[in-house]
């Protein structure tokens, strides 16, 4: 059986220094912040299509789009934070979710792992963020089917929220959120 074309939601596409939001629906409310939570971009009703906002620096954004149909019946959301370089397409949403990055003990007082077991056979790319979006850890993967687990110190950060970024060579990302809660 094939999907409704009504059934999909925003595209959003996050390259080095710019970001794209193409809407599905005829109305939109879309608001992109900075990693402090400072409005960027925002729109409410008939917004552009695509919205194109460009200049971005090295911070996570946190993206919220909310769409509807033309009566303003709610039709579907997207919540995503992105990193610059990433690229997210909501199509294949679906797919993402049954891949999880679980990470234990969360919160922690600064040691925890990664369980890779879900992630694909491949290379790639485990980066922690702080909530300012700088890198404060980074590790190339050879093969992710080759080990179990990856276990990361952050003992000499400060305790709050850390991202765990995973970036694969196709362009998928898997975030996680880590608490480090060590003072």
């Amino acid at each position: 059986a094939g999907t409704p074309e009504n059934s999909g939601c925003a595209t959003v596409v996050m390259t080095a220094d710019d970001l794209t939001i193409t809407p599905s629906q005829p109305i939109q409310i879309i608001k992109v912040f900075d990693a402090n939570w400072n409005f960027v971009f925002q729109c409410s009703g008939n917004c552009p299509n695509p919205v194109f906002i460009d200049n971005l620096t090295e911070q996570i954004y946190h993206i919220k789009v909310d769409e509807y149909d033309a009566n303003w019946n709610f039709v579907c959301k997207v919540r995503l934070d992105l990193f610059p370089g990433g690229a997210a397409n909501l199509r294949n949403k679906e797919i993402l979710k049954n891949i999880k990055i679980a990470i234990h003990p969360n919160p922690t007082l600064g040691i925890f792992t990664i369980d890779t077991q879900e992630l694909p056979s491949t290379t790639g790319l485990v980066r922690i963020y702080n909530a300012m979006g700088q890198v404060i850890q980074e590790r190339k993967v050879e093969d992710f089917s080759r080990q179990n687990s990856l276990e990361f110190d952050l003992r000499s950060q400060s305790s709050g929220l850390y991202y765990v970024v995973v970036h694969l060579p196709s362009g998928k990302i898997f975030t996680e959120r880590v608490i480090v809660d060590g003072h």
